[in-house]
């Protein structure tokens, strides 16, 4: 039996020891880096911690703010004014009273955006409480409905003997937040307006799970943990005050303090404890563990093969062994350049599409309610991240796919994951614009693409125009997509930044508007106190559309007679008007011959916002109304757009077999722009514009494929390429041109049959 060879301890170093000098180093570093990751994890985790409590912070700011305007409304509603005086009215009168402000309420259970537990009106005088879903008569009954409703922390018998005078009270109990607002007329209480919400709405922690403390320099009202006295919860305050972090039961805690005018002399604490599974170090260190324990174990196995495959022949067969060993090692260090290549390469592709994305979410914080100095921070990491410096001039327009007659986007969700509507874009607007030394990038919001980018004093209004009229003509041409594009708008620094980046948004909801029959939709939608209103602002811009104005005229007043009326609803009232003028402004600007200049001139919301009272109020927007009607008349096309519409039509006639025609090119033609030929033409020929002149191709396609090849068809019907007309023709005939040859020629031969 042969004796198995065996090399040295020295033979083995002797060969193994640069290997083993990368293995002791790689540990070290493994150690090393494990430290310096477990510290900059628990930094990160702090820091994340802290932009939570910002997060929390913003969100009780607003969850207060959304909680008084429902109460101010009720406030203001004069039919709780009526309720309290019910003398000379019949029971009749009362109840219909009562079934108004019923409903009241339950149409603010739809339209607000706060999720509140119970929302009722007391009468301490008529003794009645009035909720959405019942009325309570009666001392007994007002007293067991205010107590279910404040878990016991309003009493109505209380509030009889002591009036709450004060505008606004809070009130906490274990798992609520109950407002209590008192409703004064000629200096006394005539009601209250209770409102109660969930106390984790109120503070929404999210995923973190700490102490919530509501007090002041005195002392706490409300705390989440019973164990928190009155001294200890003045020591914990005393620390937050002083450095953001405090200790308890041996354990720190990371704390803030939301402080809000609308508290009452109270704060809200929220102190979160630094375990290591709130920092995530637990699962950290495991990873950690099993990842080292993985290496050894390689490790171990690697030598072993090393020792079994390379070391005991390299005794033997030491020249032949090392020259294949090289060979392999060459081979294996072209794989891991490839690797890297490819990882690399996949990097890359991977953030020209996250950039969009977090851009996209940066717009959407810049038009959400806000504060300002947020707005503007907010603005100038959306210029960074897009690339554009604050000093720079800047440029902004917005795109969406406005009709996609071929569901060629859809399709290529399923058929390619890599080619999408931004791979699309991306690579379009890298050829027209980003590769002419612009700087920028696209933003996705939601269905919309806002591009923005640095630009110069020459890449004005015309260059950017010249790009968008190349784009919507390539969609047009390759992919049957209409695309609607909004003005460029440009400036300079953060604070213009956000103001156009608004505007874009404003533009493209005006677009998006007119895409679907959106009054169609709200008519769905149970007791939509808005819904008049909408139908009315809606019947209006058409009739300006149209030039109609005596209709509008008529429209306007009526709009104005539905404007809430009363000293207490001027907000209201403004809000609207400002909603409508916006619109009407919109759509003016949609119109042929009207300029930005002559819009700016009207300077509608310094004259609005300086009227104090309901009556120069509407007398001051009838002005404006009056001057909108005006810059309308002034600029109105020589022929209405029923004409304007027929011309069109006898255009396409004309021209449909030309593989040029798109729908921009007809709106370059008529001087109008795509979005007003697109709902106009619809309107007057209850067909969209892209749909009739694919109808007219395909009819004559039709004719021509008696005689003509598939190809020869196409190029003479105006489709240049075979595929566009196999696309449409199956999706309008529901076969494909061959098959519709074949059945010609079987209908022919049936034909020949029958007469021979």
């Amino acid at each position: 039996m042969k004796k198995e060879s065996r090399l040295s301890t020295a033979e083995i170093l002797s060969v193994l020891w640069p290997y083993l000098l990368v293995v002791c180093t790689l540990l070290a570093l493994f150690v090393v880096g494990l430290q310096i990751s477990s510290r900059i994890i628990s930094r990160n985790a702090a820091s994340m911690i802290s932009e939570q409590f910002q997060t929390i912070s913003d969100n009780v700011y607003l969850n207060i703010t959304r909680s008084e305007r429902i109460c101010e409304l009720l406030a203001t509603d004069s039919t709780i004014s009526d309720l309290s005086n019910p003398e000379g009215d019949s029971p009749e009168e009362i109840e219909s009273k009562i079934g108004l402000l019923r409903r009241q309420l339950e149409n603010i259970g739809y339209v607000s955006s706060v999720d509140y537990l119970d929302l009722m009106v007391l009468f301490p005088n008529l003794e009645t409480v009035v909720t959405a879903q019942q009325v309570g008569t009666g001392t007994e009954e007002v007293e067991q409905m205010t107590a279910a409703a404040t878990e016991n922390r309003v009493s109505f018998s209380a509030l009889r003997e002591n009036p709450v005078y004060s505008s606004r009270n809070l009130y906490y109990s274990e798992n609520r937040c109950i407002m209590l607002r008192s409703i004064y007329e000629r200096n006394r209480i005539i009601a209250y307006v209770i409102l109660s919400l969930p106390l984790d709405q109120l503070v929404p922690m999210g995923n973190l799970d700490g102490l919530i403390l509501i007090g002041g320099e005195t002392g706490y009202v409300y705390t989440n943990d019973s164990g928190v006295d009155q001294r200890e919860y003045l020591d914990i305050r005393r620390q937050v005050l002083e450095n953001r972090t405090f200790e308890r039961d041996g354990q720190e805690y990371m704390a803030t303090i939301c402080v809000f005018s609308q508290l009452q002399q109270n704060d809200i604490m929220v102190g979160v404890p630094l375990l290591p599974s709130a920092v995530g170090m637990e699962s950290f260190q495991r990873t950690a563990i099993w990842l080292g324990v993985a290496c050894v174990c390689s490790l171990a196995v690697l030598f072993l093969i090393l020792y079994r495959r390379v070391l005991l022949p390299m005794k033997y067969l030491a020249e032949v062994t090392v020259q294949g060993d090289e060979r392999h090692l060459i081979k294996k260090a072209r794989n891991s350049i490839v690797a890297l290549r490819n990882q690399n390469e996949a990097g890359q592709k991977e953030i020209r599409f996250l950039i969009p994305l977090g851009i996209g979410e940066l717009i959407q914080r810049i038009c959400s309610a806000q504060p300002e100095d947020n707005r503007l921070a907010t603005a100038r990491r959306c210029m960074s991240l897009a690339g554009i410096q604050e000093q720079r001039r800047f440029f902004l327009f917005g795109l969406f796919h406005l009709e996609d007659q071929e569901d060629t986007f859809r399709e290529m969700a399923w058929q390619n994951a890599d080619v999408t509507p931004i791979f699309v874009l991306n690579n379009l607007l890298g050829d027209l614009l980003f590769a002419r030394g612009v700087v920028g990038s696209i933003a996705v919001v939601g269905r919309y693409y806002i591009v923005l980018g640095s630009c110069s004093e020459s890449q004005d209004e015309g260059y950017f125009n010249g790009i968008l009229h190349q784009l919507t003509e390539f969609y047009q041409k390759y992919y049957a997509v209409t695309l609607a594009a909004t003005h460029p708008l440009f400036g300079e620094g953060a604070q213009e930044f956000e103001r156009q980046v608004q505007r874009t948004m404003e533009n493209l909801s005006y677009l998006d508007f007119w895409d679907k029959d959106q009054v169609q939709q709200e008519e769905d939608l149970p007791n939509n106190v808005l819904l008049p209103y909408l139908k009315s602002m809606r019947n209006l811009i058409n009739r300006l559309d149209e030039r109609d104005y005596t209709g509008a005229e008529e429209t306007f007043r009526k709009l104005m007679s539905d404007l809430p009326a009363g000293p207490q609803m001027l907000k209201i009232a403004k809000y609207r008007v400002y909603g409508l003028i916006e619109v009407l402004l919109a759509a003016l600007v949609d119109q042929p011959g009207i300029s930005d200049s002559e819009i700016a001139r009207l300077d509608y919301g310094n004259r609005l916002y300086q009227v104090n009272n309901i009556q120069d109020f509407r007398a001051e927007t009838e002005k404006i109304f009056a001057e909108i009607i005006r810059i309308s008349h002034d600029s109105a096309p020589e022929i209405s757009g029923s004409k304007r519409m027929e011309q069109v039509q006898q255009y396409v006639t004309e021209h449909y077999t030309e593989n040029s025609l798109t729908v921009s090119s007809i709106a370059e033609q008529f001087g109008i722009s795509v979005a007003y030929l697109s709902r106009e033409y619809k309107k007057c020929m209850k067909i969209n514009l892209i749909d009739q002149i694919q109808r007219l191709r395909i009819e004559r396609a039709k004719e021509l494929m008696k005689t003509e090849t598939v190809k020869r068809a196409a190029a003479l019907s105006g489709f240049g390429d075979p595929q566009a007309l196999v696309r449409t023709f199956k999706k309008l005939e529901g076969m494909t041109p061959n098959e519709f040859r074949q059945m010609l020629a079987r209908e022919q031969q049936e034909s020949a049959g029958a007469d021979g």
